[in-house]
């Protein structure tokens, strides 16, 4: 049978402190002030121990335990939580579950097929729909940007186009070549910061974002960030029903490209057209406000953790528990 909690029912969270990139730390915040939530950041040290870290919490009086918690930690962890009841996780970068050239590939499945009494809140409408296809939990909640820390700053639009983030990475190998090309033939400056306070301004000063989160099923954050901001964006179209279940509109306010040839197609449209630019801006930012900010984030995560869940699964065997032990270590 399913349980479902009152609205007086206390919720956990389990997350992360200031030293994660991003920092939850607002939304973690904004949970506890709007519902009955506690929330403990986990130590990085705690962290790296986690199976003997997660041994000292009672979570018996609690409704739910939310964990927001790297997956390269939380994975380890699977012998506990399967004890566990109301667990609910929130999970970034599931997309990589799909990714051949991750070292995740397949790896989220696996775990959560261990737990299958949990429920998933994943960033992806499509990578929700696929992990529903292998029987798990799985729901789809938007990402966020932090609408504390992130808002158009008073800055002339002195970067005609531009992309701020990594790039060198093995998955981010075709976002590379594609920003790389851009650069060249159309002077899309590829660049970096280092704090949240230039993020902010070096967005504020970009008039086309140029987004290139090929392959990936899902839009990055940065998608929500440049537009909070008022970035024109210039994104890879994910298809499968992912920009209907965002509000994502090509043309409206946001313009899509499906190649590399149509990127600069349509990049080059965009440099041109001051009109279309600013329509992109103005509906891109009042989307992105009205949709995903840390708050939306915050209140859908508890819609998610407020849902009918089921009870964990019956205990392993001796030998099951011997296998999961050393699978932890």
């Amino acid at each position: 049978m399913q349980t479902l909690p009152s609205k007086t029912d206390p919720m956990l969270l389990l997350g992360t402190g200031e030293y994660r990139v991003p920092d939850h730390t607002d939304l973690y915040n904004t949970l506890k002030k709007r519902y009955n939530v506690e929330i403990i950041a986990l130590s990085q040290s705690e962290l790296r121990n986690l199976p003997q870290s997660l041994k000292k919490f009672n979570t018996e009086h609690y409704s739910r335990v939310i964990l927001d918690i790297p997956f390269k930690r939380l994975h380890k962890a699977a012998g506990q939580l399967r004890h566990w009841n109301g667990v609910v996780i929130f999970e970034e970068d599931a997309c990589q579950n799909f990714l051949p050239d991750s070292k995740w590939y397949l790896a989220f499945s696996r775990f959560y097929k261990k737990l299958p009494h949990a429920r998933i809140g994943v960033t992806g409408n499509w990578v929700a729909s696929r992990l529903q296809q292998e029987s798990i939990q799985a729901y789809f909640i938007p990402k966020a940007f932090n609408e504390l820390k992130l808002m158009p700053s008073e800055q002339p639009r002195d970067i005609p186009a531009g992309f701020v983030g990594r790039v060198k990475s093995r998955v981010y190998h075709q976002r590379a070549e594609l920003l790389n090309q851009l650069a060249e033939s159309h002077g899309v400056q590829l660049l970096r910061t280092v704090s949240t306070q230039d993020y902010r301004d070096t967005l504020s000063r970009i008039g086309v974002f140029v987004s290139a989160d090929i392959g990936f099923g899902e839009y990055m954050a940065k998608n929500f960030e440049a537009m909070a901001c008022g970035c024109a964006l210039l994104a890879c179209r994910q298809g499968k029903g992912e920009e209907e279940a965002l509000g994502l509109i090509d043309g409206e306010n946001v313009l899509l490209y499906d190649t590399p040839a149509d990127a600069a197609n349509k990049l080059e449209q965009l440099l041109k057209d001051d009109a279309l630019r600013e329509h992109l801006s103005h509906n891109g930012q009042k989307l992105a406000w009205e949709r995903f900010t840390t708050s939306h984030l915050a209140d859908n995560l508890y819609k998610l953790s407020s849902m009918p869940i089921l009870p964990p699964p019956k205990p392993f065997s001796l030998t099951e528990r011997i296998r999961e032990y050393f699978r932890s270590l």
